[in-house]
């Protein structure tokens, strides 16, 4: 789903906080919350996998766009 593109997001603003010497505290808690949510919820058909991948994939585009743009 879109879930993906969500942490898309969330690694790019993780990146650019991480960059900028800031320590986004929200951001940790809501990768925290999401991924105890994801291992420990009962009946739980969440896919980890989208949402690891789209993280990495927004914290690798941002470098792209900032270092190669």
């Amino acid at each position: 789903g879109a879930s993906g593109s969500v942490y898309g997001l969330v690694g790019g603003l993780f990146t650019l906080f991480i960059l900028g010497g800031q320590f986004p505290t929200s951001i940790f808690l809501y990768i925290a919350i999401s991924i105890f949510y994801g291992l420990y919820a009962r009946n739980s058909r969440i896919d980890l996998a989208s949402h690891f991948g789209g993280f990495v994939g927004g914290v690798i585009s941002t470098f792209i766009f900032l270092f190669l743009g």
